[in-house]
């Protein structure tokens, strides 16, 4: 059987084809109705559904697979060439699904208007959703061998109480020299890094914070000290800005040099 718009038979069982050029109204074989919404894209299958009784825009379904045959068994295979632009496509629309009104069942993706991926893990109402990606999100984490990024022994020197230093955290440095010796340890586009923060050399008491490069304002300690000629590290986790800087900002009375290592990123 082959359905299209232009009578090209190819070989095979069945077979649909769109190429039909021109100014369509609807530009989809098999559509169910000349849809505005649905002609915006055109493709070979278009599948439209309207009123409150069919619902579903398309459905597919597969029963069986092959032992030996990893391509075989999947209800939906969105393949593209090299040339095309993406293998799925959701256009952003409506609102977050964690306020609607509506039952939701588990395995439910939606793209909402903010540019989020949502996915319902437990069925219910509006039913219980988990970000998978968007601008509110992190980011997957990658963890990495542990890298030096900077030691204010080797360039700056120790920071003052109420001093500020704005740092790149992007290229490794080696332990003895300071010399960059890794670029793009923290890639560019990396929203967040895990880190140590190690002090040394201290003077007096204080605390710094390491906060994004965009940081104006000191609002939490990520590490302390208390005395003279301490040696103290720290791990913790820190967004950074899009230039991947971070700010480390200096509190209490006294001074010290700093080191910062990179464990992992989230990008």
């Amino acid at each position: 059987m082959i359905i299209s718009n232009d009578n090209i038979s190819d070989s095979g069982n069945t077979r649909l084809r769109s190429t039909v050029g021109g100014l369509l109204s609807n530009r989809n074989i098999l559509t169910v109705s000349d849809d505005a919404t649905s002609s915006a894209y055109e493709s070979a299958i278009g599948a439209v559904a309207q009123g409150n009784r069919i619902t579903n825009g398309f459905y597919a379904y597969t029963e069986s697979r092959s032992a030996t045959d990893a391509t075989t068994g999947h209800a939906i295979v969105a393949r593209k060439t090299s040339g095309a632009r993406s293998n799925i496509y959701m256009p952003a629309n409506g609102s977050a699904p964690t306020a609607d009104t509506y039952r939701h069942s588990r395995g439910e993706l939606r793209f909402d208007s903010a540019g989020t991926l949502w996915c319902c893990v437990g069925s219910g109402t509006p039913g219980s959703w988990r970000r998978l990606a968007g601008p509110a999100t992190a980011g997957a984490v990658h963890a990495i061998n542990p890298r030096r990024v900077y030691d204010s022994r080797f360039v700056d020197g120790a920071l003052a109480a109420g001093a500020e230093r704005v740092i790149a955290v992007n290229d490794g440095i080696d332990v003895e020299s300071g010399a960059v010796n890794a670029v793009n340890v923290v890639p560019a586009g990396a929203t967040a890094i895990y880190f140590n923060l190690a002090i040394t050399e201290t003077v007096g008491g204080g605390f710094l914070q390491l906060a994004p490069g965009t940081a104006t304002v000191v609002t939490a300690a990520t590490i302390n000290w208390s005395g003279p000629n301490e040696t103290i590290s720290n791990a913790s986790f820190s967004s950074i800005d899009t230039d991947r800087q971070v700010k480390i900002l200096s509190g209490g009375t006294g001074s010290t040099q700093f080191i910062i290592d990179i464990t992992g990123y989230t990008l």
